[in-house]
């Protein structure tokens, strides 16, 4: 029986919306890392 490939896009920064969790999804994608912090000027 053949498995569904997955398919990660790692590390995401975003500001997050239900517009770009539908768009990940009709993007075929099977999970994002997303990044919750981040630090400028380090």
């Amino acid at each position: 029986m053949a498995h569904p490939s997955l398919f990660i896009d790692a590390l995401q920064y975003n500001n997050w919306s239900e517009e770009i969790f539908k768009q990940i999804n009709q993007g075929g994608l099977s999970a994002v890392h997303v990044t919750i912090c981040y630090h400028e000027d380090f």
